[in-house]
Formats: C-alpha cells, structure tokens, sequence
C-alpha cells in the first residue's frame, strides 16, 4: 500500500500491470484491475430495541430488534450474530454475508421452545474483506414472560364519609410487585373511572379512599370497585383482584315503641310483658344490635341487656327480669336499643320511663257508726264511710 518511496497511499482504486519483452520481441501484458486500498477505521455497535422483551405470544413486545450500526457498511465479507446469556454461554447463533441488516429475536431456542427467562446479550464480529474485523456487544436485555402480581384486601366493604368522626375512610390493604409503574382505578357500576392513583416501584401498603374523585368531590352513594394493574418494560400486563366499596351516607332514623306504660310481671297473665317494637328507618347493612333495659332512666344502670349480629328481632319482650333471670324490683325503667351499621352510623333509640309494679291496690273501710236512719230528722240521716 505504499509508493517507490515507501510513503502510503490514499485510500482508493489500484490496478496492478505486469509485461515481459523476450529476446525475440514478443510482447506479454497482464492487468488486475479493481484492488482497493482501504485503511478507514470500521467501529461496529449493536442497537437494541428496549431492555426487556416477552416472548409469549400476547402480540406485545414479543420480539427485541437487534440493529447492527456499521460505520463502513461496504466491503463486508461476512458476518456473525450472537446471543449469550448471563453465564457467557452461546445460545443462538446466526451469520450472513454482506452488510448485516436488523435481527428480530423471538426469543426461540434452536432446539425449540422459549428459552428461560433471565439477561442475555447480542455479540457481532464483522469480517471485512481488507481483513478488518471489529466485533461489540451490546447492553444487557432481558426476557420476562413473568405478569405484574398484585393482590388487594379490606377489613370493610361499607363506609359513610359523612364527617361524623365513624367510617370517614375505607382503608385497602394492597402488595404486588416491584414495577415501574402501577396504576390503581376506583371506577363506578357502569366502568366508569372516579379516582386514579400510581406508584413507582411497588405500590403501596396501604391507601384510604375517602369518598372523592380526581376533583376532590364527593361522588354519589352507591357501589364501586378497585384495582391496581401494571405494564412491565417487557410487556407483561398483571392485574390484582377487585374489591367492592359501597359508599353510604344516608340517614339511619330509628325509634322504639312500648307497648304499655306500666305491667306487672308477677305470673298471674295479666300484664306480665312489655313489648317494645323497634322503627328502623333503614333496614340495609345492619351489622348488630345491642338492647337493654336500664333502672329509673335510659341512663341509669342496666339490668338486662341483650345483643345479637344482624338486624334486631321485630318485637322485643322483655318479662321485667335481670340477666340472671330474677325479678326485679318494682319501680320505673327504660329501654334502649342501639344499632350498628357497615358504614359507620350508630343510631341509638330509647322509651319513655314505664313502670315494674307487682303490688296489688290496697283499700281499708271505715265508720263512725253503722247504724242510721234516713227519716229526714237530721239525726243520722246517712252514713258516713
């Protein structure tokens, strides 16, 4: 590659041309043309099309491309592909000749199947045809057929963001894994979403919905679901469970009705019962009752008390005996009974003062005298009793 002088030439076209005279004058002349000098450097990277790839057939990033970036892209004799795992290990291998144009990478074993997932590298060497031959890796890529995992629970499904200090917030309990992002939606009967949150990584442990939407305005009463999904860098989209959250602010009147103002528990049939009938202006997520009868008002000491899950008997009697089934003593009394509701309320109802008397009327009959005359004589015309 150099002239007469030993200096290198330019890169370009040469040609090489060799003649002979013999002694008797023939001539002889033989020319190879087209010998190209060619010192350029020739840098060679490989391009990858993302970090990560899973080749699971879902139609999302089931392949990664692998583009060979040549500085020189002429003259090439051949190249080779390869892809190694996080051992070194060669597991495919591809050549060609020419300049190399972009590999889409399925991910396929040459003995069939997808191979395990984990890291994995592409390597090309390039053979030029002036004996240069550059080779790269690229960075690390990953294949992940492995779905996001997320799982969601709640102590309570109702609450009453009503501002009474009871239920104001439903707490959700939620794990998954590490993402870059997961993306939780309350959304309504119909799909319709109300309140979105995010989190990078892994989300959180624990939210609290208070009743709001993305405007921070109280949405309507009425059932709504929650869940949190994720798009993993390989495609791979996983999604929790979904929970079910009712919103419920509506009044819980309640009332409770004796049936009489006094009775006589003393076994003789007459009057041995009170009936209290419980008014309950919302029937709905009742979750427990508790009644009691309490001395001389509704605030003073109970002496018999009962408590149940679910609504409250629709007529509650009560035989005017304590917990320990002894009579009580007679004197006046109140009921009370208070409910329990899913979503917070705690509605509380009592009776008048009624009374416990078991002592029957006494009378006593007296005279001054138990003889008389009603003769109009102004003596003992009547009788006194």
């Amino acid at each position: 590659g150099s002239d007469e002088d030993g200096n290198v030439l330019s890169d370009g076209t040469y040609s090489y041309l060799i003649e002979s005279t013999d002694q008797a004058g023939n001539r002889f002349q033989r020319t190879l043309a087209g010998i190209t000098l060619d010192t350029r450097e020739t840098p060679v990277s490989l391009r990858i099309s993302g970090p990560s790839f899973s080749p699971n057939g879902d139609g999302v990033i089931d392949t990664i491309t692998i583009t060979p970036q040549l500085e020189v892209s002429e003259n090439v004799a051949s190249w080779e592909l390869s892809i190694i795992d996080d051992s070194d290990a060669t597991v495919l291998k591809l050549a060609g000749s020419d300049s190399p144009d972009a590999t889409e990478f399925d991910g396929e074993s040459p003995a069939g199947g997808v191979l395990p997932e984990g890291e994995y590298r592409a390597e090309m060497s390039i053979l030029y045809r002036n004996g240069s031959n550059p080779s790269t890796r690229s960075g690390v890529f990953s294949l992940d057929v492995t779905n996001p995992v997320a799982t969601l629970s709640t102590s309570e499904t109702v609450f009453s963001p009503n501002g009474d200090g009871n239920k104001d917030l439903l707490a959700i309990a939620q794990s998954g894994s590490s993402e870059t992002e997961w993306v939780g939606r309350i959304a309504d009967r119909a799909g319709k979403e109300v309140r979105s949150l995010s989190w990078f990584g892994a989300p959180d442990e624990e939210i609290e919905w208070d009743g709001k939407n993305n405007n921070g305005r109280m949405v309507a009463d009425g059932v709504y679901h929650y869940t949190i999904s994720a798009t993993d860098r390989a495609g791979n989209i996983g999604t929790s469970n979904r929970v079910a959250l009712e919103k419920d602010t509506r009044d819980t009147p309640l009332a409770l009705l004796a049936d009489q103002s006094s009775f006589s528990p003393n076994g003789d049939r007459v009057k041995d019962e009170i009936t209290l009938e419980p008014q309950i202006g919302l029937p709905d997520h009742i979750e427990s009752y508790r009644f009691n009868v309490t001395r001389g008002s509704a605030t003073g000491v109970a002496v018999f008390e009962r408590s149940g899950s679910g609504s409250p008997p629709s007529r509650l009697v009560w035989a005017g005996v304590d917990n320990s089934g002894a009579k009580v003593a007679d004197g006046t009394y109140a009921a009370r009974l208070e409910l329990s509701y899913g979503h917070g309320n705690a509605p509380v109802a009592v009776t008048p003062v009624f009374a416990v008397d078991t002592k029957a009327p006494t009378v006593s009959v007296s005279s001054g005298y138990t003889l008389f005359s009603p003769d109009g004589d102004d003596r003992r015309d009547s009788l006194p009793v």
